[in-house]
């Protein structure tokens, strides 16, 4: 399999505290890894790092054969976020076009309105996620599980090869949660994304996920789920 993401010994950290200590690991296009360790132990450190908005102290990392060191304009341009607190605030009056519409604003610039070819996109992304549509609806009229289907559509519009997405599920319902998973996952096996996900609840990724990066006390583990959750949460897949 093509390899997405490749770390070789990385380290990084904030000021004085190393964060993550001298880690290694590929992740393969069109798998589905997630993301789980303590709170504090580097999962949005290491979504930085992937994205570029944090800088490794030591080490290489290579997004689809780029340096994030010397091509950070070309990798993002291969991948959607879905950060862990959306900077949309449903109380604002936008429409849901354009929410998803913000997902181009690096491609087609802050000050440029978008065009009918981008609006185009833009339906088709939420067609992709089951919101299609909804173009004209108020974005803070929604429902909290059509909202996180509006933000998925966001991060797909610029049809990424690479979707990481920031504990998607906070805030939902079980029900919601489970069809916001699958929807992922279907999206996922259709267009061959790479998806890494950040989560708490390794159960609801335990089904789907290949294999899980656990993150604790500056060490990285990789492994399948069984595993992980054996070694690390003595069986307990809930935890």
């Amino acid at each position: 399999m093509e390899g997405a993401i490749k770390f070789e010994g990385v380290s990084a950290g904030y000021q004085d505290r190393i964060v993550l200590n001298n880690i290694s690991f590929t992740v393969n296009q069109g798998e589905f890894v997630g993301v789980a360790g303590p709170n504090g132990s580097g999962k949005s450190t290491l979504i930085k790092l992937i994205l570029g908005l944090v800088k490794p102290l030591s080490g290489k990392i290579v997004i689809k054969g780029y340096n994030t060191s010397s091509s950070i304009k070309k990798i993002r341009e291969k991948m959607g976020y879905l950060p862990q607190k959306s900077n949309t605030d449903p109380r604002f009056p936008v429409l849901v076009k354009e929410v998803v519409a913000m997902g181009m604003y690096s491609t087609i610039g802050m000050l440029r309105h978008p065009g009918p070819e981008h609006f185009q996109r833009v339906s088709e992304a939420l067609r992709q996620v089951g919101m299609g549509g909804f173009e004209e609806h108020p974005f803070g009229h929604l429902s909290g599980g059509q909202q996180q289907r509006v933000l998925i559509a966001r991060a797909l519009v610029n049809n990424p090869d690479i979707l990481l997405l920031d504990e998607p599920t906070t805030g939902l319902d079980h029900f919601s949660q489970t069809r916001l998973i699958n929807l992922i996952n279907d999206i996922r096996l259709k267009k061959n994304i790479t998806v890494i996900m950040v989560t708490h609840h390794l159960n609801q990724i335990y089904d789907l996920a290949g294999r899980i990066i656990y993150i604790d006390e500056q060490k990285l583990t990789i492994d399948n789920p069984e595993s992980i959750i054996g070694q690390y949460l003595g069986g307990n897949q809930y935890a």
